[in-house]
């Protein structure tokens, strides 16, 4: 009868030697959550996870070397009344389908290379008839919260601005006239600074976007006949 205890106590020794020798594996994180809550991290391949910040913008003038475009913009070249819609490209980091979807009568110019580089130039559209206007497009990654900004301003000359921002088709800014001085810029919200203020006192309009499409529309009013519109900078960024 003392053989079954020792038997029993040999049995035991070899089952703590072969956990010893090979432990239990952890479940891989699949067999523990969801595949819809596993969200890729740092790592990850670009577009593998959902879109959680943009920012880019995009700077009017007549030629590329004038200035320097900061790293969040890039210049947009003077393309008269030939619409470039759609054209894909890279600023800041961001792959990005933008362009003009229309444009009628568009006089780009270089102005001041010593202010800002986002207000050194500037896109003129001529007011007073509803005809001649210019639609600029950016196709966002995803809808949500964004934030707006819209510059313009001639360094030389005043101007008379009429625009619109929408979502889709639909506008959630509309400002004009925005009477502007030589030397002046206005923001997205309506106020008009000097070139040396206008970097750090723009405003942004933050907007709940319901489409993956902004447009800027400049000018196209029977109002203001005589004057122009002007565009120096978009920019839209998402945190």
């Amino acid at each position: 009868m003392k053989r079954f205890p020792i038997l029993i106590a040999v049995a035991l020794l070899m089952l703590v030697a072969a956990v010893y020798v090979h432990p239990p594996q952890p479940l891989p994180a699949s067999a523990l959550f969801p595949q819809s809550l596993m969200i890729p991290g740092p790592g990850a391949a670009p577009g593998s996870a959902p879109a959680t910040s943009f920012d880019v913008g995009f700077d009017f003038r007549n030629t590329l070397a004038f200035v320097t475009d900061p790293s969040c913009c890039a210049f947009e070249a003077n393309i008269g009344q030939t619409a470039d819609y759609p054209t894909t490209g890279t600023v800041n980091g961001y792959s990005v389908t933008y362009g003009w979807e229309f444009c009628y009568y568009n006089q780009a110019r270089d102005r001041s290379a010593t202010v800002d580089p986002r207000i050194a130039g500037v896109v003129y559209i001529p007011n007073g008839n509803p005809s001649i206007y210019g639609t600029f497009r950016v196709d966002l990654p995803a809808t949500g919260i964004y934030n707006i900004g819209v510059a313009g301003g001639d360094m030389q000359y005043s101007d008379v601005t009429y625009f619109t921002a929408e979502d889709g088709t639909t506008p959630f800014i509309t400002i004009g006239p925005l009477n502007t001085g030589a030397g002046q810029a206005y923001d997205a919200a309506g106020n008009i600074w000097s070139a040396s203020a206008w970097p750090a006192s723009n405003v942004m309009v933050s907007h709940t976007f319901t489409t993956t499409i902004f447009r800027v529309i400049v000018a196209g009013t029977s109002n203001g006949s005589g004057t122009g519109s002007a565009l120096s900078n978009v920019r839209i960024t998402k945190q």
